[in-house]
């Protein structure tokens, strides 16, 4: 039965599966993701330049057509509509990727709101001073033949 539903989606014109799909028909939604998904991974790859990322961007802009198709009234196709859907969903994969980037910057700039001290990167941790030395001296004092570890 489901193999049957699923072929009769195949024949129908677009419009129409774009319809069932709003009322909830999964094998709509599958016909849609089928048609569509190939351009849409191709656009979020050509703005992340990184298949894993161009991935997961692709399964969120269907995750959001999935919940939001009812809001597609037609004024423009389809793929006009899911372009701008993924467009957006790629933006805001940046946005929030930039916006964690500069949250790590600023912690390790020493922001009050971290509750660390300032400190210049690259330059040797205080707080790590001593620890590393004592740890290389006792390894190199283990490789010493028994009388000379005295």
């Amino acid at each position: 039965m489901h193999r049957q539903r699923t072929t009769e989606h195949y024949e129908l014109p677009e419009s129409k599966v774009i319809r069932m799909a709003q009322r909830g028909d999964e094998g709509a939604f599958e016909r849609l993701y089928r048609l569509h998904s190939a351009r849409v991974y191709a656009l979020c790859m050509r703005m992340l330049r990184n298949p894993d990322e161009a991935e997961d961007s692709t399964q969120e802009v269907f995750l959001h057509v999935f919940r939001k198709i009812q809001g597609f009234r037609g004024a423009s196709a389809f793929s006009t509509w899911l372009h701008r859907v993924a467009v957006n969903t790629v933006l805001m994969r940046i946005r929030g990727s930039k916006l964690a980037k500069a949250a790590l910057v600023e912690c390790a700039e020493g922001n009050e709101e971290c509750g660390a001290p300032r400190r210049e990167l690259g330059a040797p941790d205080v707080r790590l001073e001593g620890y590393i030395d004592r740890v290389t001296i006792e390894d190199a004092i283990k490789q010493l033949p028994p009388r000379c570890k005295l």
